[in-house]
């Protein structure tokens, strides 16, 4: 789980969840208030995820799969990203611009 960069103290579970998807305004920490960012490298991840999910889509077409399978297979994928992504995310203290 990933730490406040002021304070130390572990995000709960559910709180890293939040701030991995406010990427731009970034989230208070609970303890101290200082506003938390996710780095650069948390974006890319996120980009990478939704860019799987895509490649998913553009398969079906080409391959001719079932439209169940897709959707299956999109939400298992999901539903996984989403599970994951409260452990890998790192804090910032500040915002870090995609370029």
């Amino acid at each position: 789980m990933p730490k406040c960069q002021a304070c130390g103290e572990q995000w709960s579970w559910f709180g890293a969840l939040k701030v991995s998807f406010k990427r731009l305004t970034g989230k208070k920490c609970a303890t101290c208030g200082e506003i938390q960012y996710p780095t650069y490298r948390d974006i890319k991840v996120g980009m990478v995820g939704i860019l799987i999910i895509m490649t998913l889509i553009l398969l079906r077409t080409t391959f001719d799969i079932s439209s169940v399978t897709t959707v299956t297979s999109g939400l298992l994928l999901a539903a996984i990203f989403i599970l994951i992504i409260p452990y890998s995310v790192q804090l910032s203290n500040k915002h870090e611009p995609l370029w």
